[in-house]
């Protein structure tokens, strides 16, 4: 199957564009027929219109409705001596728009990029699409932009320089915006170019067709001495992980087990508690603190979490003594100030912070109490689960990263990644 640069280009022309039938017409030309079937009504009516005479005023025209059946397209002011009004049709005036994000979704499940959703950027109709999902050598991650000028094009590729983590993969519907210095900048960081009229012909029925797949796009673009060396990732990309270890790339869909793993990956060495693991992974403070408070005579005791006794590490008589003291202590630094007692102010003050300390140590900055040794132990154990069951379905699909992380991950009460010799990850 040969080139569509026609195809592409109706595609990168009308990109978000919301017109009546006429319009549409005008800019697909010979591609209607390939594209009208993504051509849906959104259920509303345009209010401008283009001059219905090729040979009239080339300007817009405004729509006017009085009934159901009474509807013209009128000049703007600026043009009205210069034109003249138009009697329309319901039909004439629905507006349309292409649902061209089905279109790329298709695109890139050929090429293999994964997730392959359309995420937005901070730059102008710029997307992370998902990674490279290449069979030897580093999966980096794609960038699709679709802009309507020279100038956006120039803002994406060097805004996601400055930003991103290069090496990536820049893409563009076709060559039309390519700038010079965003060009010498990606080509400075080592960061292809791709352009999908090159990759994906389409059949005469609208039927997509890989001409070109990523790792000979890519391999092209690459001298042999400047191919990019094998990189480690373990990355949450939209809904699915990307995993690379040892020149092999897998996908899998997100479970707790992978954000866990994620995490001792991007310290490794580092000994986490089970609790400072479950609050980085987003699932809330868990289960550990070890103190023990006598404040002023109130015996404001904080079990040892890992300790012998189960149950919540502070009760509620303690917080309800906590509560009571500090709410003391505010009455008499205010007493104090009243009388100008410094000294007794900056010790009441002193005790207030240790209490306050105390408090936050036993209940966290989420006001839950933290529990004690049985509930620490359930915890671990359900971490270390998730873990385990996040490296079977690893194993699955890439058994040598699986005996990797097996191998490395060092689980318990304390959890680490401590691989024999050291490994780069590149993680969330």
């Amino acid at each position: 199957m040969n080139k569509t640069p026609d195809y592409w280009r109706a595609i990168e022309s009308t990109y978000g564009m919301k017109a009546a039938s006429c319009t549409w017409d005008k800019y697909l030309g010979g591609e209607k027929t390939r594209l009208s079937r993504h051509i849906r009504p959104t259920g509303r009516l345009v209010n401008m219109y283009p001059c219905p005479n090729e040979f009239g005023c080339g300007f817009d025209h405004e729509i006017r409705i009085w009934r159901e059946t009474d509807i013209a397209a009128v000049p703007v002011d600026d043009e009205y001596d210069r034109c003249r009004v138009y009697k329309l049709k319901h039909e004439d005036i629905v507006e349309y728009e292409m649902d061209a994000d089905s279109v790329l979704r298709e695109t890139f499940r050929l090429l293999d990029i994964r997730p392959g959703e359309l995420r937005p950027t901070d730059f102008f109709e710029t997307y992370a699409i998902g990674t490279s999902s290449r069979k030897k050598g580093t999966a980096m991650q794609v960038y699709l932009t679709i802009p309507e000028e020279r100038k956006q094009f120039c803002q994406a590729a060097t805004g996601l320089l400055a930003v991103g983590e290069t090496p990536f993969v820049f893409m563009s519907l076709t060559p039309k915006f390519m700038d010079t210095v965003a060009m010498e900048g990606l080509a400075r960081h080592k960061c292809p170019f791709l352009i999908m009229e090159d990759m994906v012909a389409v059949g005469d029925h609208g039927e997509l067709a890989l001409m070109c797949g990523m790792d000979d796009a890519l391999r092209s673009q690459y001298a042999p001495d400047e191919a990019p060396s094998p990189e480690n990732v373990f990355r949450l990309d939209g809904a699915a992980w990307t995993m690379s270890y040892a020149d092999e790339t897998v996908h899998l869909p997100d479970t707790k087990g992978f954000r866990y793993i994620s995490l001792l990956l991007a310290e490794a060495g580092r000994q986490w508690s089970v609790e400072a693991l479950l609050a980085a992974a987003g699932n809330g403070a868990a289960v550990t603190v070890e103190s023990v408070s006598v404040v002023q005579g109130a015996d404001l005791r904080v079990g040892n979490s890992w300790g012998g006794h189960a149950g919540p590490v502070i009760d509620e008589q303690a917080k309800r003594q906590y509560r009571a003291r500090l709410q003391k202590i505010e009455e008499e630094m205010e007493d104090a100030g009243f009388v100008h007692d410094d000294d007794r102010l900056a010790s009441l003050a002193k005790e207030r912070e240790v209490l306050q300390r105390e408090i936050f140590a036993a209940v966290g900055s989420q006001g839950k109490t933290r529990m004690g040794a049985n509930e620490a132990e359930k915890a671990s154990d359900a971490v270390s689960k998730a873990i385990r069951r996040a490296t079977d379905l690893i194993g699955a699909e890439h058994p040598r990263l699986a005996r990797h992380l097996r191998d490395a991950i060092k689980r318990g009460y304390s959890l680490s990644y401590e691989p024999e010799s050291p490994v780069l990850w590149h993680t969330n």
